[in-house]
């Protein structure tokens, strides 16, 4: 039984008063179908769909994960203790059909009957796209690199004319010092 997950940690990116949805990929590397199920350590925080279902042979699945809006966001920096257990089986050809829950159910009151792989999946809190990554800081390398390009070297300052490296480093400096 071979089963892969992408990705290996879900992150949320704040603010996380609103509804925020990712998106977990589990692939089927093996030459059986198998059958998984999605836990959580939070039930009442996320919506999972599915949260079981069966994966054929070296197909993937998508599954989708939605986390439940705080009533106000967290403070930055805020540690989450939540995390997903994805079960995976080898559905055996005598299991035929969709009958994943039942085939669940079995091996919930007989442990031990099939072997089951388990992985763990992280969640982390992220800052705020728009202050780090995303289109608006893009937007602002692009501006800055622009008015270097345009500007004649002040010999007070060192010469604009660097290494595109330099260019991005300073300016994620200069977008980190302005917006905290």
């Amino acid at each position: 039984m071979s089963c892969e997950m992408e990705p290996e940690t879900l992150g949320f990116n704040h603010p996380l008063n609103r509804s925020i949805e990712r998106t977990l990929w589990v692939h089927n590397t093996s030459s059986a179908p198998l059958a998984f199920k999605v836990k959580t350590t939070a039930s009442k925080r996320y919506a999972v769909r599915p949260n079981y279902g069966r994966i054929e042979p070296r197909k993937a699945r998508e599954i989708s994960i939605r986390m439940i809006p705080y009533a106000e966001d967290l403070p930055p920096g805020s540690v989450c203790k939540d995390k997903f257990l994805i079960e995976t089986t080898v559905v055996k050809p005598e299991e035929k059909g969709d009958l994943v829950e039942e085939l669940w159910s079995a091996a919930k009151e007989s442990p031990g009957t099939r072997e089951v792989q388990a992985r763990k999946i992280r969640v982390v809190y992220l800052p705020r796209e728009d202050r780090w990554f995303g289109e608006s800081l893009v937007r602002r390398c692009l501006e800055m690199i622009r008015h270097a390009r345009s500007t004649p070297p002040d010999p007070e300052h060192v010469a604009p004319r660097f290494g595109a490296l330099k260019v991005v480093k300073r300016i994620i400096f200069r977008v980190r010092s302005t917006s905290t």
